[in-house]
């Protein structure tokens, strides 16, 4: 199990209980032997004595629930992740199944990933973001820049040795960014790592004077 094999290559040789001559029982693909179910002196049935895959092209299946669903449709490019190592591969949407998943419910749409190396393996868990719309943003700032204080979205700027709260109104995000639409000017600088310390410090500094 887990030996890569080639196309006609001899896997193991049985002997025919009938005429008790021999014959080859070879590997109809190239690939990688996935199960093996039989052992040296085995009886041959109807159960398959090897299981082998072609893992160079796998397929990704993703899950979409409720409204996403709608919004997904085929050549749309999407982002995967491993979830175990955070490996990722850039992808393209190839169909939506129109059949939902049966214990899920969901809708799934399924690409095509390319593992000649055989790095994936099929089964892993993956996260996926799927681009639905794209457009030029004159300002944006990772969403690790933006915090909640006082009831509003800021971003802290600095400002010599100092950093201000800066409130600024936010457009469309994906899942790194956010467009700026006010508060910010393109070119000043943000923290954009650890904004919750600074955030904690204001408002540590804040409580003291209320004291």
């Amino acid at each position: 199990t887990g030996d890569m094999v080639r196309a006609g290559q001899m896997l193991a040789v049985g002997e025919s209980n009938i005429s008790l001559s021999d014959y080859s029982i070879r590997s109809p693909i190239a690939g990688t032997v996935l199960a093996r179910n039989v052992a040296v002196g085995d009886l041959a049935g109807e159960a398959p004595l090897f299981e082998i895959a072609d893992l160079s092209t796998l397929w990704v299946d993703l899950h979409l629930f409720g409204v996403d669903g709608d919004r997904i449709r085929p050549g749309l490019p999407v982002q995967v992740e491993r979830l175990s190592d955070g490996q990722r591969a850039a992808l393209t949407l190839e169909r939506v199944l129109p059949r939902a998943a049966t214990a899920s419910q969901s809708t799934v749409a399924r690409a095509t990933l390319m593992n000649e190396d055989g790095r994936w393996r099929p089964g892993a868990a993956v996260r996926a973001r799927v681009a639905v719309s794209e457009h030029e943003a004159a300002v944006a700032v990772p969403l690790s820049a933006v915090q909640r204080y006082e009831g509003n979205d800021v971003v802290f700027v600095r400002d010599g040795d100092r950093y201000e709260a800066r409130t600024v109104r936010l457009g469309e995000r994906d899942g790194e960014r956010a467009d700026v639409l006010a508060g910010l000017e393109a070119g000043e600088e943000v923290v954009i790592e650890q904004s919750y310390l600074i955030k904690a410090d204001i408002e540590k500094a804040s409580a003291s004077h209320d004291h």
